[in-house]
């Protein structure tokens, strides 16, 4: 048991503790049996096994017409085999009671089937005014099966319980819950919600669902197709959730609060949206826990099995085996921060997304260790997508995943991760076989083992790759990691052993811009041809003042030689001056072209 469920189950026991002692409640035997063919209803029946009442109605005005306060009992209810219709059996309010529902015989089918008739089989509702100090429900229901149930106004089709400033507990035993909807709302078959917006761990021991040996099978809602939670802690032993469907989470729907599971299997669900088994949303504070769990052919739009958003997750020992996503994430999306996702000895088998084949991440961080990735399949990152995504890999195994364009094993853009001891082999990509690398830096402390691994748009096959389009965005190496420079000012980066530190060259940042060298040349040789013109312009202008200055200084040496009047010396002056006007003016001009 780790840490975290043990100090759960702990604070409830303590809150349950505290609250169960405002009062001793009376322990009460009481027993219930289908309606039969015939007879005439006992309104004091139940007390005893010979006397049973026919519903949970009647068993509840029963104990009324007899003066028991159900408030103040610790009450047992067995229930005979059979099938209980919806009439008197569906919309049993259990709000602060001390219940327990068993079949008397749980080897003989006991059903309830609300036969979809509206609202439904048990409800914990709080009221919104009178409610009493430390007032709690608690409730446990073993060997009942829950069918048909169809809440056509509000969440839960088959439980329905909220609370706000009470303690619930819900414990679910070797139950069935078989074809439940609510329709356009949360739950199809349980809806659990704590209206609360407290992390405090001890505030949501407040509310706690647990599931133990119980099978969830073809219900459906718009959020959390068997089981929908808010704020209240689950916990999952030993279950099976088969066939269940929703908009989003095709099995379970959890917001701010963890998931303990252990042992369960997640078969076939599916959504048109995020999460065909399991939607996390919001549980940065206390993270879940999954072991020895198997997700197998669940289906989404984002996620295949699983999607975490904001959420932590921390899972030992469990399978994924052909799931699929639409978009990204195979297996597990992890998007946004703070989300993260811990993975240990767990196997990845099959698996298929747009955008990592079995795990996808996008501002999430990771710590994978002693797992392997085994003929994943995806558009990037056959196996692993990291985007702004930090973490560790060791003793990983990358084998026979496959990208149809980027990334065969890895695909990284703006990733940040240290590689020990993996295996990276038998991948294959359009570029990039073992991993497709922009604007990452990739830690490889000691070598690992890299082979086989294919790149079918070039000629390597763990050999030496070059790329032949003369572009400047792209640069490959005999490992098939291909180092991208798109997007530009950007270039990938290994640090660590010797044989990766130079994997993607020194690339300066010049030969980093996406300007092609042809560009650079003409703006180049331009430049010097504008220079030129201009040093031209300007030698034939102080040429041409030069030769118009020796003539016309001829005029005015003549007349002071000859000793003309003063008059013809200043014409000759005038027009010389006039020339020179003239001159500087096309000069000027000739500038303002220039500029």
């Amino acid at each position: 048991m780790s840490l975290q469920l043990l100090l759960v189950l702990l604070l409830h026991l303590l809150c349950c503790a505290q609250s169960g002692n405002a009062q001793t409640l009376q322990p009460l035997t009481v027993y219930i049996t289908p309606q039969p063919a015939s007879g005439v209803r006992n309104i004091t029946c139940g007390l005893d096994s010979d006397h049973p009442c026919w519903s949970l109605a009647d068993l509840f005005a029963s104990l009324g017409n007899q003066d028991y306060k159900a408030s103040q009992l610790n009450m047992t209810i067995y229930m005979a085999p059979g099938t209980y219709p919806s009439k008197g059996n569906i919309n049993a309010q259990l709000f602060g009671l001390t219940v327990t529902m068993a079949a008397q015989n749980e080897s003989a089918p006991t059903t309830i089937d609300a036969g979809f008739e509206g609202g439904p089989i048990l409800v914990v509702q709080e009221p919104t005014t009178s409610v009493p100090a430390n007032a709690s429900t608690t409730i446990s229901v073993r060997g009942v099966t829950f069918q048909g149930g169809n809440n056509k106004n509000g969440d839960g089709g088959a439980i329905s319980a909220m609370i706000t400033n009470s303690s619930m507990s819900i414990t679910l035993t070797n139950c069935t819950f078989n074809n439940n909807t609510a329709g356009d709302n949360d739950g199809g078959a349980i809806n659990v919600v704590f209206n609360t917006s407290s992390y405090d761990p001890a505030v949501l021991a407040r509310a706690v669902l647990s599931v133990d040996r119980c099978l969830f099978t073809a219900n459906e809602a718009k959020n959390g197709g068997a089981i929908n939670t808010e704020y209240t802690t689950l916990l999952l032993k030993h279950s099976e959730f088969v066939e269940n469907s929703a908009r989003n989470g095709g099995a379970i729907n959890s917001a701010s609060a963890p998931i303990h599971a252990m042992h369960v299997l997640f078969d076939s669900n599916g959504v048109n949206a995020d999460g065909g088994a399991i939607l996390f949303f919001n549980q940065h504070v206390s993270s879940s826990t999954f072991d020895y769990c198997n997700f197998v052919d669940n289906e989404a739009g984002v996620g295949g099995a699983i999607y975490l958003g904001q959420s932590g997750l921390h899972m030992r020992n469990t399978n994924f085996t052909n799931n699929a996503a639409r978009g990204v994430g195979g297996a597990v999306a992890a998007k946004t921060s703070p989300s993260y996702l811990n993975v240990s000895e767990c196997h990845l088998v099959g698996n298929a997304g747009s955008n990592g084949g079995a795990l996808y991440f996008d501002e999430a961080n990771f710590d994978i260790t002693s797992t392997s990735f085994v003929q994943n399949t995806a558009i990037q990152g056959g196996a692993l997508y990291f985007g702004y995504a930090e973490g560790d890999i060791t003793n990983v195994h990358i084998d026979g995943n496959n990208a149809s364009l980027n990334g065969g094993a890895i695909f990284t853009t703006f990733g940040r991760f240290t590689m020990n001891n993996v295996t990276i082999d038998n991948n294959r990509a359009q570029l990039g076989g073992t991993m497709y690398c922009s604007a990452s830096s990739v830690t490889i402390p000691q070598p690992v083992i890299i082979d086989n691994n294919t790149d079918t748009s070039h000629t390597g096959n763990n050999g030496d790759s070059t790329d032949n389009s003369g572009s400047a965005n792209e640069y490959e190496n005999r490992f098939n990691i291909y180092c991208s420079l798109i997007p530009e000012y950007t270039f990938c980066t290994f640090f660590g052993a010797k044989d990766y530190i130079e994997l993607c060259g020194e690339v300066p940042i010049p030969q980093a811009h996406s300007m092609a060298k042809w560009k650079l040349v003409l703006i180049i040789v331009g430049g010097v041809l504008g220079l030129g013109v201009v040093a031209f312009g300007i030698g034939c202008l102080l040429a041409r003042s030069t030769d118009k200055g020796d003539k016309n200084y001829d005029p005015i040496l003549t007349g002071i030689n000859t000793g003309e009047d003063d008059s013809s010396i200043q014409d000759a002056i005038d027009a010389m001056d006039g020339d020179i006007q003239s001159s500087l003016a096309i000069e000027e001009d000739f500038k303002d072209r220039e500029l």
